[in-house]
C-alpha cells in the first residue's frame, strides 16, 4: 500500500469507526454519505498489518482471539491467504465465546451493522444473537477459505433456510445455529482430510451442507 492509500485508509477507518459502530447509528444520520463512502477503504485499513504475514501458523490464529481490532482483522484476511492448512488451527477454537473484535469479515458493501460489546452499550435482546464469537469467525473463515473469498457473504451471520423467508428471526448466530453448524463442518472436515479441498470444490461440497444454513 502506498503512503498516500495508507494515509486515506486511516481517515477512512477514523470515520468509519466512528459512524458504522456508533451505538446510536441511524440510516438518517447525518454522517450517512460518509459511512456508504468510506466503507472499502476502511476495510483496507483494518485489513493492512505487514507483519501479519511474517506469523507463524499458531501465531496467527491467537491474533484472532486479540482485544485489538488491529490485530485480529488482519489476521482474518491472512487466514484466508494461506488456505487449507490452518483448517486444523481453526478447529481448536471451538467454544470459544470470546467477542471477535475483528472488521474484516463484514462484505465492505453490505449495508448492514453488527453490534460490538461495550461497558457503555446494552446490546437489545433481539441483537444478541448478531454478535460474533471467536468460535464463528473460525467457523466462518473455513467456509471463506472453501470458497476462496473472506466476503463470499456479507456477514458471518447464520441464515436458517428451515424458517420462513418473513421470520425477523432467520438470521443469527443463536447457540442451536452455531452448534448445526459445527456439526456440519466436523463432516465436512471428515471429507476434506480423505478427499482434499480441490475435489470437495469439485463436488460443490461446502463446510454447511446438509446443515439448512448458510453464512448471510
Amino acid at each position: 500500500m502506498g503512503e498516500t492509500c495508507y494515509l486515506k485508509a486511516i481517515i477512512a477507518g477514523i470515520l468509519y469507526s466512528h459512524c458504522a459502530f456508533c451505538p446510536e447509528y441511524n440510516p438518517s444520520c447525518s454522517n450517512q454519505h460518509i459511512y456508504s463512502k468510506t466503507k472499502e477503504m476502511a476495510f483496507e485499513f483494518y485489513s493492512w498489518a505487514p507483519e501479519t504475514g511474517r506469523l507463524s501458523n499458531a501465531e496467527l490464529v491467537y491474533r484472532l482471539t486479540s482485544r485489538d481490532f488491529k490485530k485480529s482483522s488482519p489476521a482474518a484476511v491472512e487466514v484466508v491467504r494461506r488456505g487449507d492448512r490452518l483448517f486444523e488451527r481453526l478447529l481448536a477454537l471451538r467454544n470459544d465465546q470470546r467477542y471477535f473484535t475483528g472488521r474484516s469479515l463484514m462484505d465492505p458493501t453490505a449495508s448492514m451493522l453488527l453490534p460490538i460489546p461495550s461497558e457503555r452499550f446494552e446490546i437489545p435482546e433481539s441483537k444478541r444473537d448478531w454478535v460474533i464469537t471467536v468460535e464463528v469467525a473460525a467457523l466462518y473463515l473455513i467456509s471463506a477459505i472453501y470458497h476462496g473469498d473472506i466476503h463470499f457473504a456479507m456477514t458471518p451471520l447464520l441464515y436458517d433456510l428451515k424458517l420462513p423467508r418473513e421470520n425477523p428471526r432467520r438470521i443469527g448466530n443463536s447457540r442451536e445455529r452455531v452448534e448445526r453448524a459445527r456439526k456440519a463442518v466436523d463432516a465436512w472436515i471428515q471429507a476434506w482430510r480423505q478427499h482434499g479441498l480441490d475435489v470437495l470444490r469439485s463436488r460443490g461440497y461446502h463446510p454447511l451442507s446438509g446443515s439448512n444454513l448458510r453464512w448471510y
